[in-house]
């Protein structure tokens, strides 16, 4: 990797203490590791005193009640860190109050420069990351947020990032080309407003599919990649469909996508469902914010 590339120095994942989000916090672990960066690990819970009474509703014996949510919290955290990450530098953190405030108030403290989230359960001890909470924080983090859906296998090794041309996807392409040393392909799925109304639809589509084309190639060129090689893809359709089906074919093993502040720039094809792009995708996913530099 190159030295003069700004990669992230402080990490913060979220995470539910569930088997499944190990995936995430592995990821995390190994992202730390590649970029030499520090680690903050948050388990937050909403209401303590909930858990107490879930467990005094079911009428437990004694010693199946935990006296303390915060401190079997934080001893579950240290347990499933165990020894692998003890080259690192981590801080392990855990919080009461709403989730989603409680990880952007943490973020920013801690000075992070990138979100980790995986999928959750829904225990006592653990809280939904899917959903509310995850939507709540890729329409208002100003930091990326990757959400970790699959187990790490190494490095990821072929990467998306799906466009619509604007300003804002162009922040993710240069922000990925910036991060992963792994093969880059850029996504534009194009549509044909009036196709419908137009008495040769089929040459319409190809006068579109060409100036796709050249407006992708374009893009890219102008987008100041340090000759970095970016593959290109442009295909007619919906994105929220063609970029999960291209993830799938092609071993995809992280979408990345921008957001504005109004939503994903993906709003400008697909309507309101950035969101559902990101639960469709079964690859990890990463969102940047236009702010982001």
């Amino acid at each position: 990797m190159n030295d003069s590339i700004v990669t992230p120095k402080r990490i913060l994942i979220a995470t539910d203490l569930s088997a499944r989000c190990d995936r995430a916090l592995d990821r995390a672990v190994g992202l730390a590791r590649t970029w030499h960066a520090e680690l903050a690990v948050l388990h937050v819970i909403e209401s303590a005193e909930m858990i107490r009474g879930w467990y005094a509703a079911r009428h437990l014996p004694e010693w199946h009640k935990p006296l303390d949510p915060l401190r079997v919290a934080r001893q579950r955290l240290h347990e499933a860190l165990g020894d692998d990450a003890s080259d690192l530098d981590i801080t392990i953190l855990v919080q009461e109050g709403d989730p989603t405030e409680t990880i952007l108030q943490v973020a920013q403290s801690f000075r992070a420069d990138l979100i980790v989230l995986g999928v959750a359960r829904d225990e006592p001890l653990g809280r939904v990351f899917v959903g509310d909470t995850v939507q709540r924080l890729m329409r208002r983090s100003s930091l990326p947020v990757l959400i970790v859906k699959a187990r790490p296998r190494g490095t990821y090794r072929n990467i998306v990032v799906g466009t619509n041309l604007s300003e804002a996807s162009r922040t993710a392409l240069r922000l990925a080309a910036d991060w992963f040393d792994a093969p880059l392909t850029l996504f534009n799925a194009y549509d044909v407003p009036f196709a419908g109304l137009s008495d040769d639809a089929r040459r319409l589509r190809e006068a579109y599919r060409t100036q796709a084309d050249a407006d992708t190639a374009h893009f890219v060129a102008a987008s100041a990649l340090n000759d970095r090689r970016i593959g290109v893809m442009t295909e007619y359709g919906p994105p929220s469909e063609l970029i999960p089906a291209f993830a799938e074919a092609r071993n995809v093993d992280l979408v990345v996508i921008g957001a504005q502040s109004r939503g994903f720039v993906l709003d400008l094809l697909i309507g309101g469902t950035g969101e559902a792009l990101v639960t469709d995708l079964t690859c990890d996913t990463l969102v940047v914010p236009a702010t982001t530099e």
